[in-house]
Order: structure tokens, then sequence, then C-alpha cells
């Protein structure tokens, strides 16, 4: 929590300057962004976190999207730190 709270990362957000972000899921419209998160984080609305052990098919294949996207994530920031 304490990186939480001296990051900028949700002060764009706080300050209505984050880039608009317009989706829907099963019927329902979002208009805030999301963040793909591990488990360790607190339950927050733009925190997504992977379901814990996925027991049904949708929920397995939404952990392997999600594992497999952080990765991405993780080492297009790898690359560009090199």
């Amino acid at each position: 929590m304490n990186v939480l709270d001296r990051s900028t990362v949700f002060q764009d957000l706080y300050e209505d300057q984050a880039p608009k972000c317009k989706y829907t899921i099963n019927g329902c419209k979002y208009n805030i962004g999301y963040l793909l998160f591990e488990g360790i984080y607190p339950k927050w609305a733009t925190f997504v976190k992977p379901i814990r052990p996925p027991q049904e098919p949708k929920a397995k294949l939404f952990t392997e999207r999600h594992e497999s996207v952080r990765k991405d994530a993780g080492r297009a920031f790898r690359i560009l730190q090199a």
C-alpha cells in the first residue's frame, strides 16, 4: 500500500486527466480504466486480478489470458529498461 500511496499512477484518474476508456462487459458499461495485478493488492475496481483457483472453463481461460498479457507487459518493460 505504501507504494500505491506514493505512485502517480492514479493521480491522472483523480484529476480526470487520464485517457477515457469505455467498454462493455456482459451488458454492463464501464468508463474507468483497469490495470492487471496479482492477488496481493487490495480489492479496488480498477485492479483486475486472476481468478484463484479457476474452476470453470471461463475462469480458467480468463486466468490464462490474464497471465499471458501480464507476462507480455513485463517483457515489454524489461526491453524498454534495457
